[in-house]
């Protein structure tokens, strides 16, 4: 997969994401994670969705850039960001706080921590 098509799907993901959990946290949480919260853990997700929404918008716009400093910046912390949101998932999921369906956020990340990796250690954009 190319950097630029990496780029695109995490646009597209975390876009639905973003959007999905500004418009109904708490039936998405429940339906992907069993979980119900109260007004105080919706601002969060909430807070979430819009860092979410905004990390696809930042994909979609580099996409097409040229390899630059910048750029590689903007994939190394992608990459750090996936590889500790993987950590965080693999935990909670293992304690049982989530239902089957939240092994998705930890295969997710997992994913996006691979891909972003590999492009910000062995085949960086020159």
């Amino acid at each position: 997969m190319s950097i630029k098509r990496l780029f695109i799907l995490n646009a597209v993901v975390f876009g639905i994401f973003g959007i999905g959990l500004m418009i109904a946290p708490a039936l998405l949480l429940s339906f992907f994670y069993d979980a119900s919260t109260d007004a105080t853990g919706i601002y969060g997700i909430r807070s979430w969705a819009a860092a979410s929404f905004g990390q696809a918008i930042l994909s979609w716009l580099v996409r097409d850039l040229r390899a630059s400093d910048a750029k590689h910046a903007i994939v190394i912390a992608f990459f750090a960001m996936y590889t500790l949101g993987f950590i965080i998932d693999i935990g909670f999921q293992i304690s049982g706080v989530f239902n089957a369906f939240g092994w998705s956020s930890p295969v997710i990340a997992g994913f996006f921590a691979l891909a972003f990796g590999y492009y910000a250690l062995i085949r960086p954009e020159k």
